[in-house]
Parts: structure tokens; sequence; C-alpha cells
């Protein structure tokens, strides 16, 4: 890693009053992008395989609402060289159809860092588990493949970085920035083969049969103070659910109607019984947990509920169920 320069826009303060870095260091001590040069020097982060994108550094701290986080994680500072599979990144993370220079890499956008930092700043104080949101800087330059240091604006006109992106039908000004997140596990369920969900049940304490019921009830809680909300993730896989029951990544969360939260618990349960070796006993469990942290479902959407519980194993218990919640 290499340092450059950044300017720091935003800092979470208020949900932590304690952090470890003082507030005028943070930009210049954080502002880091990869550096593929011959000669890199500085901080060493950590990547998992499947996560080009999020580097980290083990720090320990805690936020106002008593949730401790082991991990500073960065993103937007650049990608490893090498991917999971051996080989060289060929395009750079911006964005389908941007006809660009593949020389930098790992880039994130202001607008997926904001609304990532304000839905899980709104979990956070709902009493949720999941990231807690730290800094966002403004980077004024970053490095090439080739280690060279090149500023944003010189990087936008020569075609390194794309000026503008789509949303919603509508160009906005593509603004790169470095969000520094804090992770209590930064290992995700696709990682769990990798890293080894023994690992993290010794690290809880736990034998292995109780962590898989620990992990499905923490997520199941987490998922339920989500809907709780009005909201719905869109994007329940397995790189955004960590090994210690946190759902992540919010950039996708949008008010979601019945439909949305029958299709989040779907994507779920799928996914903890692909990645998660959830059986059809712990189904159950996570169901049940999940309607014991629901509050004031819907008419409409109860009936969703119900409708899909008719196709699942638990069938016979959908009124049971649906009569947990709040």
């Amino acid at each position: 890693m290499a340092a450059v320069e950044g300017d720091l826009i935003k800092l979470n303060r208020r949900a932590l009053p304690n952090l470890p870095i003082k507030e005028g260091l943070v930009a210049r001590k954080l502002s880091l992008f990869v550096d593929w040069g011959k000669d890199p020097k500085g901080p060493e982060l950590k990547g998992l395989p499947q996560h080009g994108r999020v580097l980290s550094l083990n720090l320990r701290f805690s936020d106002r609402y008593g949730n401790a986080y082991n991990y500073l994680a960065f993103k937007g500072v650049g990608m490893p060289r090498r991917s999971s599979a051996g080989h060289l990144h060929s395009q750079p993370v911006a964005y389908p159809g941007e006809k660009l220079d593949p020389n930098v890499y790992g880039l994130e956008r202001d607008h997926n860092a904001l609304a990532d930092w304000y839905y899980s700043d709104l979990l956070l104080r709902a009493g949720a588990r999941t990231t807690v949101p730290i800094a966002i800087i403004r980077p004024r330059e970053v490095l090439t493949k080739e280690g060279e240091r090149i500023g944003i604006a010189d990087a936008v006109r020569e075609g390194y970085i794309p000026r503008t992106w789509e949303l919603d039908g509508r160009r906005r000004r593509f603004v790169p920035v470095i969000y520094v997140k804090g992770f209590g596990e930064v290992a995700r369920l696709l990682d769990m083969r990798d890293c080894g969900y023994k690992r993290v049940a010794a690290e809880l304490g736990v034998g292995v049969r109780e962590y898989g019921r620990l992990l499905s009830e923490e997520v199941a809680r987490n998922l339920a103070i989500l809907h709780n909300l009005g909201l719905t993730h869109g994007y329940l896989f397995c790189h955004n659910v960590t090994l210690d029951g946190c759902i992540v990544d919010f950039d996708s969360v949008y008010s979601g109607g019945p439909l949305e939260v029958v299709a989040d618990l779907r994507r779920i349960l799928q996914t903890l019984t692909e990645h998660g070796k959830l059986g059809g006993a712990s189904e159950l469990r996570f169901m049940e947990a999940y309607f014991r942290n629901r509050e004031g479902i819907p008419k409409e959407e109860r009936g969703e509920l119900r409708d899909w519980m008719a196709f699942k194993d638990f069938r016979r218990k959908a009124d049971w169920l649906l009569g947990l919640s709040r």
C-alpha cells in the first residue's frame, strides 16, 4: 500500500466517540491505495481470496451501541495484483459500458458509500449488528497498475477513471472515494471454505453445531430488523453475509413491499443452505428467530408470507410462526 493525498469528507464520531485515531490524522493515515510498483512502501493490508476490493487491517475498537469490531476495512483503495484464480484483473471495477484504459482498479463511488453509510447507521441505531461506517475520504490522486501516481483530474482526462456513470436513467459525475468501515468479522459465507467456520466457532467459544445455530439465528435477527424498518436488501447472497451473522453492503437497499420481503427470505435461506450448512431443522430455527424479531407486519405482507410458507417444509407451522411476531 502507498499513502495518497486525500481530504476527509465524513467522519462518524457520533457512533464512534472512542475511535483510536485523531480526527486530524484520519485523512493522512487512512488515505491509501494499492501500489503495484516495483518497490511498494507503506502498511500492508490483508485481503480475502474472493474480495479483491475489500482490504483490511486488525484494529480492535467498539461503538456507542456496545458492538465490538476487530478489523478496519477499506473499499476504493485499489485491487491486489491477482485474483483468487491467479489471473490479473482485466477490467477496472468501473463500470460496464465505459470504454476505459484498464489502468486504475478497485474504485468506489461516493453514491454507493453514502448509501451504505446511511443504512448501516440506521440499522445500528435499531439494534442490528453490521458494519460501522467510519470515514469517507476523497482522494486527490490514485496509483496506476504501473505504480505511477496520478491526480484524479488527470486520471479522468486520460480515460483511467470515468467522468460519469448512469443511475435511474440519469448521468451522474463519478466521484471516487475511500470508504473505511469497521467489521467484527471480514470473512463472508463465500469465504467459508477458505477461512473455515471452525475458526470462527472457536473464536466464539462454541462447537461447530452450536455455531451453525448461532449463525442462522443472528442472520435472522438482523434481517428482521431490516424488514421492520420497511427496507429490503435485494442482494442477500453469500458475499453479503459475514461468518459472524452480520448482513452487510447496503448500497442495494430500498423500500420494499411484501414480494421483496419474501424474496429476501427466499434468497437468504438458499444462501445459508448452500454456504452455511443450514439443514431443515436449522431452517425452522431461522424462521423462529426471524419472526420473534419482526414487529408490526402489515396485513398484505402477512398474506404473502403465509402463501410462501405454504410451499416450504414448515407450511404446517405458518400460522404459529406468524404468531411469534409482535
